[in-house]
């Protein structure tokens, strides 16, 4: 187990999640690491959600879990309220989404490199049903990176999403603190967290170690699209590129595009070519679009439809 590092706050934001905050408490209940609180955040929840947090602490008697509620306001105003509530004692900050689980030594692996001037990351697990786990725990390997944005390794790393969720990291409280860094209120809110905090810190250190379950859900937002999402997007590209090397471009480009093309398919779900049409013919965008390789046929003709902007041919093959 890690040496103590005083306490660490969990921050979990709770909506409408009452078949899943249970095995979300459990799996924190159960951590090797002890010294720790828990802020669960009910964000207006219409269902159970906050009946059964304050079952679950009723239960269990652990004053280290703390359940406070507020007026709905979305996963980011449930985020910062909760960083208002961590205790002045705190030195470190993690956020756990109230539907996922973690693993055992899911905290104690994350600070174990922590520090004020760096973000831990830990590896998430997409799954759909939380997979069997050995008895025997595999070692903690970590990789740290300094000047993130002219670090080729870090930079090849980034296109694989590493910044694109608030969940499975270490934060320093007081870094977010002596900042004034909150969540803002518009998409993607942890990418747009994560470049904030990392343009104040001074290294990254990546945990190359499965420490936390990501349950894809089937009414999950990203399904929905969004015309911020191009917008806010080709904003993250533009200033990523202006504080790297030119050589590194490609790399800042495939970090992106992804979102791009995910939302470009919601758009044509939802019948509208239209939107999608106009942020295509950015130049940002298309780039992004050429930096990708396609993996099969079938990939290979989806990107070049979009890419040209043949978005109807799309919804009529599918």
């Amino acid at each position: 187990m890690t040496d103590s590092c005083g306490l660490v706050s969990i921050v979990i934001p709770v909506y409408n999640v009452q078949s899943y905050i249970n095995g979300c408490l459990e799996s924190l209940m159960g951590q090797d690491y002890k010294d720790f609180e828990v802020i669960i955040v009910d964000d207006g929840s219409t269902d159970n959600s906050k009946q059964i947090g304050e079952d679950f602490i009723q239960r269990h008697h652990d004053n280290r879990f703390k359940l406070y509620s507020k007026s709905n306001g979305g996963l980011s105003d449930a985020r910062n309220f909760g960083l208002t509530k961590c205790s002045e004692e705190s030195r470190f900050v993690i956020f756990v989404d109230s539907d996922d689980e973690v693993t055992e030594d899911f905290v104690s692996s994350l600070i174990q490199r922590a520090s004020d001037d760096s973000l831990v990351i830990g590896k998430l697990m997409r799954c759909v049903a939380k997979p069997k786990m050995t008895a025997e725990r595999s070692e903690n390997v970590f990789y740290e990176y300094n000047d993130i944005w002219n670090n080729e390794f870090f930079l090849h790393k980034l296109k694989d999403g590493i910044l694109n969720s608030a969940c499975a990291k270490c934060y320093s409280l007081t870094l977010i603190r002596n900042h004034n860094l909150k969540f803002e209120s518009t998409l993607p809110e942890d990418t747009l967290f994560n470049l904030a905090y990392t343009s104040v810190v001074d290294k990254v250190v990546y945990l190359d170690k499965n420490i936390y379950y990501y349950f894809v859900r089937s009414q999950s937002m990203s399904t929905n699209p969004r015309e911020c999402i191009y917008t806010n997007y080709i904003n993250i590209q533009k200033r990523l590129r202006k504080i790297s090397k030119k050589k590194y471009h490609k790399y800042i480009d495939q970090f992106v595009y992804p979102q791009y093309r995910i939302n470009t398919s919601n758009f044509i779900e939802s019948k509208d070519c239209s939107t999608p049409v106009a942020y295509l013919k950015n130049h940002l965008v298309r780039d992004a679009f050429a930096s990708y390789k396609p993996i099969s046929f079938g990939d290979w003709v989806v990107h070049t439809l979009m890419r040209h902007c043949l978005l109807k041919l799309i919804s009529f093959i599918s």
